[in-house]
């Protein structure tokens, strides 16, 4: 005998959900701009967690001096620019999110080969506002 589980249907996400969904690599590229290790770490649940090739870490106190130790060194003069590939609302708390973009120097074009990123994201809704639970580069 075969059992099929039928999955329920996920809840159409509103208008401000995807909004806020999207907005929040927006609010990482202005951190990264301004070279704000709190205002990255602002971003993340309290469990939430970073990835870099480099590095990782877990909670906004972690992550805060993980990227200001990366901001004062490997990351100094970089920028960063984050484009949307693809979002799933996995329920109408939680989105997964794909951006690509590039990390480049002042002195590279940001098309040079080996700048390319690709950012994986789980978002969650805690308490009314969207947050980043997992960020992969």
């Amino acid at each position: 005998m075969t059992t099929q589980t039928i999955a329920a249907p996920r809840s159409q996400p509103t208008a401000g959900d995807q909004a806020a969904v999207a907005f929040i690599p927006r609010r990482v590229a202005a951190a990264w701009e301004a070279k704000s290790a709190a205002a990255f770490a602002d971003v993340f649940t309290d469990t939430g967690v970073l990835i870099l090739p480099n590095a990782f870490a877990k909670g906004p106190d972690q992550i805060r001096p993980v990227m200001a130790a990366a901001f004062a060194g490997p990351f100094r003069d970089t920028r960063l620019t984050l484009l949307p590939v693809s979002i799933e609302f996995l329920s109408s708390t939680a989105a997964l999110f794909v951006t690509e973009g590039t990390l480049a120097t002042p002195d590279q074009d940001e098309l040079a080969q080996g700048t390319g990123i690709r950012v994986s994201w789980l978002m969650v809704k805690q308490h009314g506002q969207w947050l980043v639970n997992a960020y992969h580069q």
